[in-house]
Formats: C-alpha cells, structure tokens, sequence
C-alpha cells in the first residue's frame, strides 16, 4: 500500500518539479499539492495524508503543523526550507515537525528522510547536523529559562506580538513593517521584553515565547533563510 504523502510550497515550480519526482517512487503516492493554510486544511481532512512535506516559509505555517496535528495525530511532518537558523529549527520540532531538511539537498536525501520518518523516527538532515548539536547545546545550557505566567501577563498586547514574531526568527526592521510602527518603536519594545521576560538574548526571549504559547502565531516573514538576526 502507498503512503499517502501532501506537499505544500509557495513555488509552484519547485512544488511541481518535486511532485513529479515523488510520483515515480512505486511507494508514495502524492495526493494532493497545496500553496495556503486554507487548501492545507482542506486536503489533510479530505486525503487524511501519512506525510506531509512543508515549507515553513508558508504563510501560517507554524499554525498549520499544529492544525495537521489536531485534524490527523498520525500524520508526519517533514519541514522542507531554505533556513539555516538555529530559532527555525527550534520552532519548527518544538511545533511538532519530525523531519527537517534543507531544499537544496539532493532528491536522494529528501527521499531517504521521508523514508525514515515513516519509520517513526526524528530525522534532521546531516548537513544540519552542527547546527542540531548547537540548537540541543543551547538548550541545555540554558534549562534555567523557565517563563513563569507573572512574566507573561506582564507584557502588553503590542509586547506579546512583537515576541510572537520575534520568536519566528524577524528582525526589527520586518516587525516594524508588520506591525506598521517604527523600527525605533521596536526596539524599545524588544528592550522591555528583554527585561521583562529575564532574557539575555533574543534566542531566549524566543524560547520563553514558544513556552508561553506565542510562538505560533499568524506572520509572514521576508528573508527567512538568513541566520537568526541579534539585534
């Protein structure tokens, strides 16, 4: 019986090209294509999929693996990116993914991946390795960074939009123009938050903003393949 597999990318090129070759394998069968959160909604309850590869530059797309999740618990998450970013790795598996690889891997690659992900394992690409070991690194240095709620309902709702973004790895300059304020307003938010939330860096305000649940919220981010921004 073939895996039923749902690929979802913003490029309709890459999204056909990659299909194509995926159709080939005598065990998968792709049964559906999807570019929005709306039609990734619809095709995971209408094909109830075993795989879903996607691109984590999708618009919602954090929202979107934890909705996969609710809507079919058995299917695997595969992120598909340009990202090299430690805060993107962290999001993404935090949120469920159990696959990570890069788009510019070979097609061998991409296949082996979903092959073990099938087999129930957490998979991060080996040229992500280093990056992995860093990400799990940073985590256990810093098991200190544990939000507590006080933190949380302290900060205003302007404060917990701009850390939801942040937590999505944008700089200042890309919450500005999400949140249509200045790049200056910006920072004296992310300063407050910073002294708020006891962070020491934007990494650990992004953790503490995936602890309190602000991690996942809807954003469009530009320049997502660019490492993690400090300023």
């Amino acid at each position: 019986m073939k895996m039923k597999l749902l690929l979802v990318d913003n490029y309709e090129v890459f999204r056909k090209g990659l299909a194509n070759l995926l159709e080939s394998e005598p065990n998968i069968a792709v049964v559906s294509m999807s570019s929005t959160a709306p039609e990734v909604i619809e095709a995971i309850r209408k094909h109830k999929p075993d795989i879903v590869l996607i691109d984590p530059e999708l618009y919602e797309s954090m929202d979107v693996i934890l909705r996969i999740q609710q809507v079919v618990p058995k299917a695997r998450i595969i992120v598909l990116t340009h990202s090299k970013a430690s805060i993107d790795l962290l999001s993404t598996m935090s949120a469920g993914a159990a696959g990570y690889i890069l788009k510019d891997s070979k097609y061998e690659s991409i296949l082996k991946v979903i092959t073990l992900v099938t087999e129930g394992k957490l998979v991060i690409d080996q040229s992500m390795a280093r990056l992995a070991a860093d990400v799990f690194k940073f985590i256990h240095d810093h098991t200190h960074i544990m939000i507590k709620p006080e933190q949380v309902t302290s900060l205003t709702e302007q404060e917990k939009a701009i850390l939801a973004l942040l937590a999505k790895g944008a700089t200042n300059k890309e919450i500005a123009t999400s949140l249509c304020v200045t790049e200056n307003t910006v920072k004296v938010h992310v300063r407050n938050i910073m002294h708020k939330l006891h962070a020491r860096n934007r990494l650990e305000a992004a953790i503490c903003a995936i602890q309190a649940g602000l991690g996942h919220g809807i954003y469009e981010a530009q320049g997502k393949d660019s490492t993690y921004n400090s300023d």
